[in-house]
């Protein structure tokens, strides 16, 4: 579980700091506004009866297809929680729509898809369980409330117990 639920909270602050709107310009634009290097600090549940861990993270993303994708490098710690994250993700400046694959090293691989609207960001997260194979699933809401500063939340379903819980929280600052 304790790697279910980190997978899921990489892939949703992942999702959290390169999804996050700062331009209403062109997809060039928008993307071009979320590159870079992003730190934050928060709080991980690894599961709906464990207690709360503050982590710290660092990611880096890099635009692709000249605006319409992006690659991003995500690397988090806390006392018991260490995990890195690498994946592209793609956003149509038409439809909004966000779409793309997540991979955490060790761990597996998660689907994200979602839609942006304003400045707030709404994705669904799914893949499997390793260790059980069971579907896991996760909601990441997305906050933004300046061009270098955002905040996140992610609600899973503990694979162990069915319990939804707050798995996620966390504040950032674009370098």
């Amino acid at each position: 579980m304790k790697f279910l639920t980190t997978s899921i909270l990489t892939s949703v602050v992942l999702a959290t700091a390169a999804l996050t709107p700062t331009s209403a310009n062109a997809q060039k634009g928008y993307v071009a506004s979320i590159a870079g290097v992003w730190t934050g600090r928060g709080i991980i549940r690894k599961s709906s009866n464990a207690p709360k861990e503050a982590v710290r993270c660092r990611l880096k993303m890099v635009s692709k297809k000249n605006g319409g994708a992006f690659y991003v490098r995500y690397f988090c710690l806390g006392i018991d929680i260490k995990f890195e994250t690498t994946g592209t993700l793609s956003f149509n400046q038409k439809t909004k729509a966000i779409a793309g694959k997540l991979v955490t090293v060790g761990v597996g691989a998660f689907r994200a898809q979602g839609k942006l609207k304003g400045k707030n960001v709404s994705l669904t997260l799914s893949g499997k369980d390793k260790k059980t194979g069971k579907p896991v699933k996760g909601s990441l809401k997305i906050r933004q409330s300046s061009k270098t500063k955002l905040s996140s939340s992610l609600s899973a379903t503990d694979v162990k117990t069915g319990k939804r819980f707050q798995a996620f929280k966390a504040s950032f600052k674009k370098q």
